[in-house]
């Protein structure tokens, strides 16, 4: 049961880093971009608003994935963070090696500015690097909070009990 409960941390991170790096190029690919376009006038600034917006999103999808991940269930032991986390970072070296694939396979004809390599999801080889930390920072909280709620375990109950008589 341990080893299938960390299989499925395992795979989990690996679906939800990739389906928040899928979201983030959804959300930025254009129309929120053209929501935003009447209330910033720099471009910069609306792809900040935007990043940060979408990142936030993520941020919140990824705690509550991640702690329904993690969470001890009754009688479990501790929680599956570390392999949740170890999901994440396989799936996150993927998506850097294959942005580092595609952009010497793919010659651009423009020239990137820092801020399109650092803040946009469709953009190799980082992918969005606020998206991933958003991720991150989400699963990371999550396996907080879940250690905060699980049960206390079976030694801590004998320590208590002993210390009580």
């Amino acid at each position: 049961m341990r080893s299938a409960r960390r299989l499925t941390a395992f795979a989990s991170g690996l679906l939800l880093y990739s389906g928040a790096m899928w979201l983030g190029w959804m959300l930025l690919d254009g129309w929120l971009q053209q929501i935003v376009r009447p209330y910033f006038t720099s471009y910069a600034n609306r792809l900040m608003s935007c990043a940060g917006g979408v990142a936030a999103l993520i941020f919140v999808i990824a705690v509550v994935w991640c702690f329904l991940t993690v969470r001890v269930p009754p009688g479990g032991r501790r929680p599956t963070t570390p392999w949740l986390l170890a999901g994440i970072g396989t799936a996150a070296m993927a998506c850097l090696l294959a942005g580092v694939f595609r952009l010497a396979l793919v010659r651009s004809e423009t020239t990137l500015t820092v801020v399109d390599m650092l803040l946009l999801p469709t953009t190799p080889p980082l992918w969005g690097p606020l998206n991933g930390l958003a991720v991150l920072a989400g699963a990371l909280v999550a396996g907080m909070l879940a250690r905060r709620l699980a049960p206390p375990s079976r030694r801590s109950r004998v320590g208590l009990q002993a210390a009580r008589a």
